[in-house]
């Protein structure tokens, strides 16, 4: 059988190379936290011989070894909070286990203090944001992929391929397509595409990628194939291929299992309802109140001079209020920068009046991605999404959350449906899933998805991961309008 070259087959020193310069990435961080937590010491007064922090360098191995421990590599397979989670717990063991081997071998006095504070806190923003840059990077390089083999019908196949794409900065590439009984295949996909029936030989297929692609990872809908043909399929794949993931649903991905329990000799998947609990939402709380004190302190200044501009640009307030429905569905007033004209109002309903497609476009997401009422600099803080920095006010007000779902207002109930009651659970967000996921350029029906994920899956972590992921989003200004 003749052999054909695979995604991921190269190696480098034994080790794939995603895996290969993740781990240089984070040392590469880590020595830079390291070189920051010495200028830190460095401005302050006392002796700081350099050749005693050089010694300290052969360190630094631990953190690649703590987060092979907690399988952060290559990170495929978690999600960015999760992996947050992880990385910013192994990076804290590191310095706990320095600290705690200086202690005993008595040579803690020959370090400062301050220096190992400012390497741990600044290792906890360079090692994720060094991976977020290196993925974007290489993404796009066939060394870096992950080869996945997709099983399920072509419904689900092209739901799943969807959702890859939207994932593209970890480096998953279909390489191969599985289908069941009773399914037209399509031929553009070549040899590529397999049928699945009950007198097809599975093993000669599973031989067959095995070979061209041996570190392929399977992916497998489950209610895409009847019972006995999941049964067979799943023993006959476990002798070609070392990962097998199966999907009970396209769409099951609003509630994440919290754990996997055991149960009269079986499993059961326990989800979690994390905003459902009081605590965790004392917990959100106080993130909240603590990053807005951070972030009303670095902005001020920003804020005072937004505000100068907006009032030299065009008659009228520097801030304006937007009705919208909060917590439990009670109303609350937004405060935003204002980016339009003062008779907004009148614009916009003569505009709709005149143009039929603007009309239809703002029945549709209550959106215009050409807006008349947009004053000049009212453009560019709607495309950096700084018209929202106000929002602080409420955020301090107990209104809103820094991170939560988007503010909505009455008319836009009816189109969220049943999910509206698990939404007026929550305060409604700054930021959010859909902020970071494309902005204007998310469907609606999309935004309402990301809306409901984030309230069933809700962490710290999370929270962290899209307020960091926010800042890129912004500079880009991708999806603003």
């Amino acid at each position: 059988m003749k052999k054909t070259t695979s995604i991921g087959k190269r190696r480098f020193f034994f080790l794939p190379p995603p895996v290969a310069v993740l781990i240089a990435c984070d040392i590469c961080a880590i020595l830079f936290a390291y070189a920051a937590g010495y200028c830190l010491r460095a401005f302050f007064p006392g002796y700081l011989p350099l050749d005693t922090y050089v010694d300290l360098l052969p360190a630094v191995s631990v953190f690649p070894m703590l987060y092979g421990l907690l399988h952060i590599y290559p990170g495929t397979l978690l999600h960015p909070a999760e992996e947050l989670r992880r990385l910013s717990r192994a990076t804290s063991i590191g310095f706990l286990f320095l600290a705690a081997l200086f202690f005993l071998s008595k040579s803690a006095d020959a370090f400062s203090r301050t220096f190992f504070l400012g390497v741990w806190l600044t290792a906890l923003f360079s090692v994720p944001l060094g991976r977020y840059f290196i993925r974007r990077l290489f993404c796009r390089r066939s060394w870096w992929k992950t080869p996945v083999i997709l099983m399920g019908s072509p419904e689900a196949l092209t739901a799943l391929k969807a959702q890859l794409r939207t994932t593209r900065s970890l480096g998953f590439a279909a390489v191969a397509e599985l289908y069941p009984q009773a399914t037209a295949v399509d031929a553009s996909l070549g040899n590529s595409a397999y049928l699945l029936t009950a007198d097809s030989d599975d093993e000669q297929i599973f031989a067959v990628l095995a070979q061209r692609h041996p570190h392929a990872l399977v992916l497998m809908h489950l209610p895409s194939f009847t019972a006995d043909e999941q049964e067979r399929l799943l023993q006959n794949m476990g002798d070609y291929f070392k990962e097998v993931l199966t999907l009970p649903s396209v769409s099951w991905r609003y509630c994440m299992p919290e754990s996997i329990v055991h149960i009269c000799g079986s499993f059961a998947l326990s989800m979690q309802r994390n905003l459902a609990n009081k605590r965790r939402l004392r917990t959100k709380r106080l993130l909240d109140l603590s990053c807005t004190c951070l972030f009303g302190i670095v902005g001020l200044p920003l804020f005072l001079i937004l505000a100068a501009l907006i009032r030299m640009d065009s008659p009228g307030p520097a801030l304006f209020r937007q009705r919208r429905l909060g917590k439990d569905g009670a109303y609350i007033y937004v405060y935003k920068f204002r980016t339009m004209v003062q008779n907004a109002e009148d614009v916009l309903n003569q505009c709709l009046d005149e143009n039929p497609d603007l009309a239809e476009e703002w029945a549709a997401d209550h959106k215009l991605r050409n807006d008349p009422r947009i004053t000049r600099i009212g453009n560019f803080l709607r495309r950096t999404s700084l018209d929202e920095l106000p929002q602080l006010i409420n955020v301090v007000r107990g209104e809103m959350s820094l991170v939560g779902p988007r503010p909505i207002v009455a008319e836009e109930i009816e189109k969220y449906g049943e999910t509206y009651t698990l939404y007026s659970r929550v305060p409604p967000g700054i930021t959010g899933l859909w902020q970071v996921s494309g902005r204007n350029d998310v469907s609606y029906e999309e935004r309402i998805a990301l809306d409901r994920y984030y309230i069933s899956n809700w962490s710290v972590w999370l929270d962290l991961y899209i307020l960091i992921k926010t800042i890129p989003e912004v500079l880009v200004r991708r999806g603003g309008y």
